[in-house]
């Protein structure tokens, strides 16, 4: 192993003696509380490699040496890399996090990365972040990426092609259509085109469905209004009646103009 630490850097016992420092003697077992550090030599105010020499004694007095390379430098190597905001469609899987990652790499020996993301909701809309920790020699490097959960698809409309309705007769047109939507619950639907009921004709409409992230289907479909010939025939029948009573008015008025010239 070896240890790199950022010019300036005040050095302490502790920056040296980490988790993976132990001491082991046959006869007097676990020594680790025993290690000793000299680092006298090296000097953090100037850019170079220097050594850090560790100690310890036994019960018997018998000492044991070792001796590992200090390197002061004006960056610290940069564990993880190509780390970059990502975008989650919701109610995806989660990704490969180490997919595009680029981990520091030296002499055969690589960064040990831990990954949380235990806060992210792929099934929730919003702005998340995932924690990344790197591990290298004595270098510890955390880092953080945002990760955002968006809604990009569409509702799907499911429905007629054609509608065909008697003219007169009352129309509902959100009864022919289904809307579903992978996220929202309520979506807004809306149809476009003119349109008379009462009025025969083929009609050209379209049903517009938009959920809460502004995403947008169309479905375009025919209304068609047919003659109702029941109508016909009660309009028919309401000139007879009509023409009827103007008759039998005009047939009083005669003759009681009549009865009038006979006195």
């Amino acid at each position: 192993t070896k240890y790199y630490f950022k010019k300036g850097t005040n050095l302490k016992d502790e920056l040296f003696l980490n988790g993976n420092m132990k001491a082991y003697d046959e006869f007097d077992g676990d020594l680790t509380d025993r290690i000793k550090v000299d680092y006298h030599q090296i000097d953090t105010n100037h850019v170079g490699e220097y050594e850090v020499t560790f100690s310890v004694t036994d019960n018997n007095n018998n000492e044991t040496r070792k001796k590992l390379k200090v390197y002061i430098v004006d960056k610290l190597p940069e564990l993880i890399m190509n780390l970059n905001d990502l975008t989650l469609e919701v109610h995806s899987p989660l990704p490969d996090f180490f997919k595009d990652l680029i981990i520091y790499e030296e002499e055969g020996v690589r960064a040990s990365i831990t990954i949380d993301h235990r806060h992210l909701r792929n099934h929730e809309l919003g702005i998340y972040e995932v924690k990344y920790t790197a591990e290298l020699f004595n270098i510890i490097e955390t880092k953080y990426q945002r990760v955002i959960v968006v809604d990009t698809t569409s509702p799907e409309i499911n429905g007629v092609k054609e509608i065909k309705i008697k003219a007169g007769t009352k129309l509902n047109l959100y009864e022919y259509f289904e809307i579903k939507d992978n996220y929202d619950v309520a979506i807004n639907v809306i149809f476009k085109g003119d349109y008379d009921t009462k009025k025969s004709g083929t009609y050209k409409l379209t049903c517009v469905a938009q959920d809460n992230s502004g995403n947008t289907s169309e479905y375009p479909f025919l209304l068609i209004v047919e003659k109702n010939k029941a109508n016909i025939w009660l309009w028919v029948i309401s000139i007879i009646s009509s023409l009827g009573l103007l008759s039998g008015g005009i047939y009083y008025l005669y003759k009681e103009r009549k009865n009038g010239l006979s006195k």
